[in-house]
């Protein structure tokens, strides 16, 4: 029974490592080092990262433990990496960043594969993006780190924002921060890894004109939420020919350039190609939108969709 329950293991310890080597890019996470004194060469480091985070184990050490364990098994050919947690971390700390980025990149393309027809909805890579706040445990180095972002006498917090493939529900990028950080600066540090053609999906703490026509500019659509801190102007003047049942957004510092308008029709709702959007606003009519209206701007169109006290405005 023994043996059995370790060839079991055996069998599905060489599954699992098949599967994370679909998502591992073939080259840049080499298996072995010229160096005789490494022990945790770069795939090493990168499949036991993956495994401590799957790991039950209370602490890190029990954690790097347990993922060591599986890895001896899973690559019982070649040299053993070390025992040590402090060893692991040096060892992961120096080549941290260019790990991930050659990780990041292959995992990717293997979101890709795996969305298959859905990767796309249309003309879109539809993606959504949202932040929250993570607590850390109250050590000195979190506290340095990350600080105290609430109520005094909270522990330290950090603040991940996440960019992710809406069909999938799977990760595209992050960023990570303290936890008094603003999600708009992590989605713009985020901006040049977005695919082409992408639709971004994204709640009422993404509005802003420096971050959406950052957007445009690299030639993305999008769809944001918008609360009562939204002007939705409806009377433009002479400026502008109207539309009936279109809103404009033309906030009152941006009026040197153009507001946005309806030039084609998506979905049975007028749409824009404007180069502009806008927060805040002041002058002219403004038709604010309840707390929680769906309002939008895709492509920095904007088009009024619905009635009541919700619009969604889309556009391309």
């Amino acid at each position: 029974m023994a043996r059995r329950r370790s060839s079991g293991r055996r069998v599905y310890q060489t599954d699992l490592l098949g599967a994370i080597r679909k998502f591992l890019p073939a080259r840049g996470l080499p298996l072995v080092s010229q160096d005789g004194r490494v022990r945790w060469t770069a795939r090493m480091l990168v499949v036991g990262a993956i495994l401590m985070t799957w790991a039950l184990e209370p602490t890190l050490a029990d954690a790097l433990a347990a993922a060591r364990t599986v890895l001896v098994t899973m690559y019982d050919s070649r040299r053993r990496p070390g025992k040590t947690l402090a060893g692991f971390l040096k060892a992961l700390g120096r080549v941290s960043d260019r790990l991930l980025a050659a990780v990041t990149s292959s995992l990717r393309t293997g979101l890709q594969r795996v969305a298959g027809r859905s990767w796309r909805f249309k003309a879109w890579v539809v993606l959504g993006v949202d932040g929250t706040r993570i607590d850390c445990p109250r050590t000195a180095a979190n506290e340095r780190a990350f600080g105290c972002a609430g109520k005094a006498g909270t522990g330290p917090q950090m603040w991940l924002t996440t960019l992710f493939h809406v069909a999938t529900g799977l990760p595209w990028a992050w960023r990570r921060g303290p936890g008094r950080d603003s999600e708009r600066d992590h989605l713009k540090s985020m901006l040049e890894t977005l695919p082409a053609g992408t639709l971004l999906l994204a709640d009422a703490g993404y509005v802003g004109y420096a971050l959406l026509s950052g957007l445009r500019a690299a030639g993305h659509d999008f769809i944001i939420r918008v609360g009562r801190n939204v002007h939705l102007l409806t009377k433009l003047g002479y400026a502008v020919k109207e539309y009936d049942g279109i809103v404009y957004l033309w906030p009152q510092n941006r009026r040197k350039k153009r507001p946005l308008w309806p030039s084609h029709t998506l979905g049975g709702a007028a749409a824009g190609a404007g180069s502009d959007e806008a927060r805040g606003g002041g002058g002219a009519a403004d038709e604010r939108a309840g707390d929680g209206a769906a309002v939008g701007c895709a492509g920095g169109g904007v088009a009024s969709v619905g009635g009541g006290g919700s619009r969604c405005c889309i556009g391309r």
